[in-house]
């Protein structure tokens, strides 16, 4: 759904390969969000069921900050009624990995959290792989 499919040690760069335009990334984008669509809401769900947290007890909800539209299509499918979902893409852009790492940092230096608040991250990505976390905010240093 995802890849570069020349260029490397597998399918080394031609003369071919250059000019059928092979070696940038290409991306089966209804098939990435159909996987982000079905798989997201089910990993909240496992995650929350494995945890025994009721979907209401969700306070902040920071995802992969992959696309704003694919996200915002999918938050219905979440379950979570209560949770403050936190988008920093029209900020930041998908920046891969770091994007709930610094979606979270941008919530805190935003006096979003509490002590005590339950936040649910969510990333997505390479190889088609989804993780999720419950993580209860306890501050962290430098929080005033």
């Amino acid at each position: 759904m995802i890849g570069v499919p020349a260029g490397g040690s597998r399918r080394p760069a031609s003369q071919e390969t250059l000019a059928s335009g092979e070696h940038y990334f290409h991306m089966q984008g209804r098939a990435v969000r159909d996987f982000v669509t079905t798989e997201l809401p089910a990993g909240v769900r496992r995650l929350l069921t494995v945890c025994d947290i009721a979907p209401d007890a969700v306070d902040h909800f920071v995802p992969h900050q992959a696309n704003g539209m694919m996200l915002r299509e999918v938050l219905p499918l979440l379950g979570l009624p209560r949770a403050r979902t936190h988008l920093t893409v029209a900020e930041h852009a998908n920046t891969g990995a770091a994007s709930v790492p610094l979606a979270l940092d941008t919530v805190r230096r935003g006096g979003l959290l509490e002590d005590g608040d339950t936040v649910l991250l969510a990333g997505f990505g390479g190889g088609m792989s989804l993780g999720t976390a419950l993580v209860r905010w306890d501050g962290a240093p430098g929080d005033g």
